[in-house]
């Protein structure tokens, strides 16, 4: 094997790429970290202009210089040029959208090397009804989605700098920079009162604290069978099946609006609110417990500076700390989630992978194990460019998934509405089941944006 260039200096792995890398280590599926996105602009594109763009942008951004190796069997990286695999440009014009799609899980799938290799593939490409996108496949540990929003923005804007012959945008920030900060964190004072925050909340985890699943209480049922223990609270969390399939649902634009009122009256995220559909579910499914947990990501994107740079920065931060009595109304449920998340936000820094420890530790939640079900993401990023250009987005699944259902909100079409990934474990999930899960939620949060005063019993006793 390789070795890393002497000059060049290398780092280990950051938190927030810590749990990426652990899901690719344990899995038959190494494509589990592959981020595959494709960009459609309504707009009449010089595709070599394009190209040109692309390219530019790829050189300002350090994060496609990241390599890995492993020295001593620890995975360590450094940052060398700048580069990505360019596929050939494809034409799906007098083509039907299905076979773009079919091309495009097809890419979505490759196993991609992490190696002395650059780690993200971009193409582009004609849509079928003649527009020009970009597609690309994006290893989780150089970028999230957030920084891959900053990478197609910087694109398009070097892309109408040079068609309009205006100066070229400044640079993003470095990457490097910000991982140099994430790791000083690992030896700071903050870092040991962020021990100290998350094992008090793990020692305040106790009997309400068991598995939901989607699929409702038998699956925790079933493993209480298999472990011959009626009170066990966890159930697997490691699968040697872990083929995955997007189910893709959209809440309409008029539903947009109902909410983005209702929070911009009661300064609620609207984030939280579709969050709060999803565990009311989640409650009436499982026997209507009262602590649920989930894996909420965190973008970690407070300061200009990262909100403008690249890499992979998004970090876990474990909800299931508030115990919602029934009698509660639908506000006052809202206002003790809102206040368990902000409490969490201060110490998102700390990796999900060492509060599992704690979790062994305290209550010997053996690893392949969780009492937290599913992980939520709410990114509705939308790429304003000006002049009227509108641009559509799509997330494609790679075909592989870590865990049983990871729900993702996105901008749906650039016009309000959302976009719903659920991406789900096909040999767990079933498909109805995640179609019951949002018509619920959906419903739950109109019947609380009309009755704020009805109480959480109350809306976990609405039909499907």
């Amino acid at each position: 094997m390789m070795e890393k260039p002497e000059s060049l200096v290398s780092y280990p792995l950051t938190p927030a790429q810590q749990l990426p890398m652990f899901a690719r280590t344990y899995t038959i599926h190494k494509q589990v970290i592959n981020i595959p996105i494709s960009m459609i602009i309504d707009d009449t594109i010089d595709q070599a202009l394009l190209s040109q763009s692309i390219e530019t942008a790829v050189s300002r951004n350090d994060a496609f210089g990241l390599r890995y190796f492993r020295q001593d069997k620890e995975w360590r990286q450094y940052f060398t040029d700048r580069s990505v695999i360019l596929l050939d440009p494809i034409d799906f014009t007098g083509r039907d959208e299905y076979e773009m799609e079919a091309t495009f899980h097809k890419l979505s799938k490759q196993v991609m090397k992490i190696e002395k290799s650059p780690m993200a593939k971009i193409c582009i490409f004609t849509s079928p009804d003649g527009k020009t996108g970009i597609f690309a496949v994006i290893n989780h540990l150089i970028m999230d989605s957030w920084s891959i929003g900053i990478f197609f923005k910087d694109i398009m804007e070097n892309y109408y700098a040079f068609r309009d012959q205006l100066p070229v945008p400044k640079p993003i920030f470095s990457y490097e920079s910000a991982l140099q900060k994430d790791l000083a964190y690992l030896s700071s004072d903050r870092y040991k009162q962020d021990v100290e925050y998350w094992t008090e909340v793990v020692a305040n985890e106790n009997a309400k604290c068991f598995h939901t699943s989607i699929s409702g209480s038998q699956v925790l049922e079933n493993h209480r069978k298999k472990v011959k223990d009626p009170e066990f609270r966890f159930a697997s969390s490691f699968f040697l099946k872990t083929s995955a399939r997007h189910e893709v649902l959209m809440m309409d634009e008029t539903i947009v609006n109902k909410m983005k009122e209702f929070c911009q009256i009661n300064n609620y995220p609207i984030s939280l609110l579709i969050y709060f559909g999803l565990r009311t579910f989640y409650a009436k499914v499982n026997n209507r417990a009262s602590r649920i947990g989930s894996m909420n990501m965190v973008a970690r994107r407070s300061t200009l500076e990262e909100k403008k740079s690249g890499g992979s920065r998004v970090q876990t931060i474990l909800m299931g700390s508030t115990d919602i009595d029934e009698k509660l109304t639908f506000k006052e449920s809202l206002e003790l989630i809102l206040a368990e998340q902000n409490a969490h936000y201060r110490h998102a820094d700390f990796s999900a992978m060492r509060v599992f420890e704690i979790e062994n530790q305290l209550h010997g939640m053996k690893p392949g194990t969780n009492w937290r079900a599913f992980s939520y993401t709410f990114q509705p990023m939308t790429l304003d460019l000006g002049n009227g250009v509108k641009i559509a987005t799509r997330w494609y699944s790679n075909g592989a998934a870590a865990q049983p259902i990871y729900i993702t909100v996105m901008d749906g079409d650039g016009e309000g509405s959302l976009r719903f990934y659920y991406e789900y474990l096909v040999h767990h999930i079933q498909v109805e089941q995640i179609r019951k899960c949002h018509e619920f939620a959906i419903k739950v949060i109109l019947t609380g944006i009309n009755q704020p005063s009805i109480t959480l019993g109350e809306l976990i006793d609405l039909t499907f």
